[in-house]
């Protein structure tokens, strides 16, 4: 996995990625309520019908941020507004943009108050981020998800290391697993991820498909303390460029598509 040191710059004010350049983008979900409706008003029906089954307000709130801030990014791009955009689905729940003659893939992740969006074009692009929960039993977890080879490797290390370790694996895969479309229903334990650096990322073997092996770049990213993210890309000779989303930027997308 390639390292990124995710000095998250402030966009200019047209963005457009270049061929062979992944965009990631971080996002906080806790917003004021008084700013929460210009989000909550891009949002299709069914994406709303979605956000009123959340049992707690708190999971609720995080769809409704989450996913119109990602509406308003592809805007941002894409020069249209946000509630314009309309979105199509895999077998297993990945958005794509539903246009006929869209160019840009996209992933999005979030946990614990942080999303994390990835945008390319052309190649398949997923991304991870998860908060390192203290007190999560990451040794058992690594026995019942990962190879014989990770567990070995992560059960070597230091018990201060170890923890943040399973989570560098964990996130690789999720990114690997969201970036293909088939989320974990493919099996984690198929995967098999080396943490070492090298020129592409380091996915050492797929037991469905060893011809991925060469397919992919991916890096690890660093949102902020206490949380691990990977991204992961087809292709290769891939620019990573991280961004900060801010309030201001929703006003500056919605303008950019009126003039």
């Amino acid at each position: 996995m390639i390292a990124s040191d995710s000095k998250w710059d402030n966009p200019p004010a047209h963005i457009r990625p270049a061929d062979g350049e992944v965009h990631v983008w971080r996002a906080h979900l806790h917003w004021a309520a008084s700013q929460l409706s210009s989000l909550q008003q891009t949002l299709s029906s069914d994406e709303l019908q979605r956000a009123g089954r959340f049992q707690f307000e708190r999971d609720r709130l995080n769809f409704v941020v989450s996913r119109g801030v990602l509406r308003n990014i592809l805007a941002y791009y894409l020069g249209v507004k946000p509630g314009e955009i309309t979105f199509k689905y895999s077998p297993y729940g990945k958005p794509a943009l539903a246009f006929t003659n869209a160019t840009l893939s996209f992933n999005m992740s979030h946990s614990s108050g942080l999303a994390l969006y990835a945008i390319t074009r052309g190649g398949r692009v997923g991304v991870d981020v998860e908060y390192v929960k203290p007190g999560l039993p990451t040794d058992g977890l690594a026995q019942k998800f990962f190879t014989p080879g990770e567990t070995a490797t992560l059960l070597a290390l230091p018990p201060a290391v170890r923890h943040e370790a399973f989570f560098t694996y964990w996130t690789y895969k999720e990114a690997y697993l969201k970036a293909r479309g088939e989320g974990v229903a493919m099996g984690l334990k198929g995967l098999d991820v080396s943490s070492s650096t090298g020129a592409r990322g380091a996915l050492v073997s797929n037991t469905n498909d060893q011809a991925e092996v060469e397919r992919w770049t991916s890096w690890e990213v660093t949102p902020g303390a206490g949380y691990k993210a990977a991204v992961v890309v087809e292709g290769d000779c891939y620019h990573l460029r991280c961004w900060q989303w801010t309030v201001d930027l929703v006003h500056r997308a919605q303008v950019a598509a009126n003039d």
